[in-house]
């Protein structure tokens, strides 16, 4: 298949400087200018160009697929506050899942906020709430067209009112309510023009609100213009006697602290030690979840007039599965573990012994559970690759899950097949991958292969219930979602060993899935599409440069790929010690290595590219899509470069259903469009 490019014109404009010796040539420096003319006549031309090159017929029938596909019932676990339960549920044909509450005493459920009111096409969203403990008040932010820059609101749950107190900036906020409802503690970000330009990103702060008071007179707790890139979390305790305070720089490390109360001096636990720590004050006893000298994760109860490690009290040790978090429910300890990429539940009493472990119903993930205290009762989500989103309540005295609210879908779990298995990665480390396949699809050398990956952050790709992938899989095609170092998968040395001057093994991984994939004749370079978002947009884009003769054609969203200077731009500098500084001889170095927008080369032939970003991302530019699909866009080949940037979206939260279903046919147009499945 032969595509002849007429790609609209990129100038090229001569820029170079000198960074550590080295000099750099970047042609398409002025794109990253993206409120000036020529950029935006730029942008406008290439989405015209693209809009022609994917106007294929059945492109509108994988839309119509995909509206019956994606457009579902959901319904979250409950979280239980005093007399209610909130959650949040989504209703076929709406953009946006409303926020309900449900009264325990008589039963009676009710929609307490409907975002599908606050604009026509959906794209203005809450992003996060905080229910006050007794459930009376409510804090939620709510941003436009997935920006996350959220303006914090006060709801009265009872009347519906929303307060007068109305606070900016709040992207990301941290909220710990008062016991009485009197105030709050809550993060906030600068006011742009109060910061040099570019810092209102950052300077994260810790505020006191007292209900009915000006914001702007709120009494700073934390917040120092050294500290950058500090993120400063907070929360009530369970005993509600106390404030728990966590401060990072570094994405492998959390410190710990305390306050008795609002005026309180803040008292340290865990300081500069090399691990991760978060936990509660259980009566009077401060029990923490720790991978700090247990890598994979345990329990530990700390004396707070004595926090020493050598002092502290093992309750639950580390063992063989990962630990990825604990509640504090009904006088018990409920911890998630993750074995091999999957879930696992324990129930354990208050000092550590195992009562029960939680029969699910199959391989699978576990989000969203929620608990109090005081009652025995639990909830939470469960789905997997053929397991629709499902509500399980659970007891811990009982043992036993029951289904409480389940999706309806369309896809039979019968028609499908999930093999988990395992491959050698470059330099011999184990690496699993998930395969799905139609039952009845035939494995060759000719079978369309969909191999995603992300390695970073300590994120995990476990499990999960993408109903969009059946149209894929439905065109005798497999997906493959490989675990590659980076994540969390198995625990703080997996991920630590794909950060930093590191990172080339995550690439090394994903790679290495391809060419198994290849030499087991599941798929072969002609019939292998790869994809990734965001840092998976990254490993995509290294991917690309590093081995173009794999595969046929790459879907690159929202990606980092000038990683000469990634930290530039908008909230990036908080990603320095996951990639490393630029500003440092040695990280430049190796990210000079690897970045994908400085190792494209003129005589390479490089497969298909569909690139996507989004024109209200607060967390990766579009730069890094817009210069690399220019430098591409530059080589003579016969493989398509096509790039999109969404109008009113961010990087991914609150996106409407409209929106999504129309990106998603557009990858999947390309995708299969590019292994011969369409013309």
């Amino acid at each position: 298949m032969l595509f002849n490019p007429n790609y609209p014109k990129t100038p090229k404009h001569d820029f170079k400087e000198e960074l550590h010796g080295k000099t750099i040539n970047d042609p398409y420096r002025w794109l990253e200018s993206l409120d000036s003319l020529e950029v935006q006549e730029w942008i406008a031309k290439q989405n015209e160009y693209t809009n022609a090159i994917l106007a294929r017929p059945e492109r509108e029938q994988i839309k119509k697929q995909l509206r019956e596909l994606l457009d579902l019932e959901k319904q979250n676990p409950y979280e239980s506050y005093g007399n209610y339960f909130f959650f949040s549920k989504k209703i076929k044909g709406k953009n946006q899942p409303f926020l309900m509450v449900k009264n325990k005493i008589n039963g009676k459920e009710r929609i307490l906020i409907d975002p599908n009111n606050w604009s026509e096409d959906g794209t203005v969203a809450i992003d996060w709430y905080f229910p006050s403990p007794d459930g009376n008040f409510l804090i939620y932010g709510r941003s436009s067209h997935g920006d996350e820059r959220s303006t914090l609101y006060i709801l009265n749950v009872e009347t519906n009112e929303v307060l007068d107190d109305t606070i900016p900036y709040t992207r990301y906020s941290s909220v710990a309510w008062n016991a009485d409802n009197s105030g709050f503690f809550y993060t906030r970000y600068p006011k742009p023009g109060d910061v040099p330009k570019g810092d209102e990103n950052y300077h994260r702060k810790l505020y006191y609100h007292q209900i009915e008071d000006d914001y702007l007179e709120d009494r700073l707790i934390i917040g120092d213009l050294s500290e950058k890139e500090e993120i400063i979390e907070i929360s009530l305790s369970l005993n509600k006697k106390s404030y728990l305070i966590t401060r990072t720089t570094d994405w492998a490390k959390k410190d710990l602290y305390f306050k008795v109360e609002k005026d309180a001096e803040i008292i340290t636990i865990c300081k500069n030690l090399d691990g991760h720590f978060r936990g509660d004050f259980v009566d009077d006893r401060l029990i923490i979840m720790t991978n700090y000298q247990a890598p994979k994760g345990r329990v530990v109860q700390i004396d707070p007039d004595n926090p020493q490690p050598k002092k502290w009290v093992v309750l639950v040790p580390e063992s063989e599965d990962i630990l990825e978090n604990v509640h504090f429910i009904g006088g018990k300890i409920v911890a998630k573990y993750m074995h091999n990429c999957s879930s696992i539940l324990k129930i354990f009493d208050i000092s550590g012994e195992l009562l029960h472990d939680l029969q699910l119903p199959t391989s699978g993930t576990v989000y969203y559970l929620h608990g109090s205290w005081e009652d025995e009762d639990f909830y939470f989500q469960f789905e997997s690759f053929l397991y629709p989103f499902t509500v399980f309540k659970s007891n811990v005295e009982i043992a036993q899950i029951e289904e409480i609210y389940q999706t309806e879908s369309s896809i039979n779990a019968d028609d499908y097949i999930i093999n988990q298995i395992w491959y050698e990665s470059k330099d011999g480390t184990s690496i699993p991958m998930f395969i799905l396949k139609g039952k009845n699809t035939e494995l060759s050398s000719t079978t369309p292969a969909y191999l995603y990956g992300y390695g970073g952050f300590k994120i995990n790709l476990q499990p999960s219930f993408k109903p969009e992938w059946k149209v894929w899989l439905d065109n005798d095609s497999i997906i493959v979602i490989a675990n590659l170092r980076g994540g969390g998968e198995f625990g703080k040395e997996w991920h630590e060993a794909g950060r930093k001057a590191k990172k080339q093994n995550v690439f090394d991984d994903f790679i290495a899935a391809a060419e198994w994939l290849i030499d087991q004749k599941y798929t072969d370079q002609h019939h292998l599409v790869i994809a990734g978002g965001s840092n998976g947009g990254l490993l995509v884009g290294a991917a690309l440069t590093q081995r173009p003769e794999l595969f046929k054609a790459v879907i690159c969203a929202v990606p980092l790929l000038d990683m000469l200077r990634y930290d530039k731009f908008l909230i990036a500098r908080l990603w320095t010690q996951e990639y490393g500084d630029p500003d440092d001889v040695e990280a430049f170095n190796y990210l000079y290595a690897y970045s994908p927008y400085h190792n494209v080369s003129a005589n390479e032939s490089y497969p298909a590219v569909y690139f996507k970003t989004a024109e209200s991302d607060s967390r990766v530019h579009p730069l890094h899509a817009m210069k690399m699909t220019a430098k591409l866009q530059d080589i003579e080949n016969n493989n398509p470069t096509l790039f999109r940037i969404e109008t009113k979206t961010g990087h991914g939260v609150g996106k409407p259903v409209t929106k999504i279903v129309e990106e998603t046919a557009e990858w999947l147009t390309f995708a299969l469009w590019q292994v011969g499945k369409i013309e």
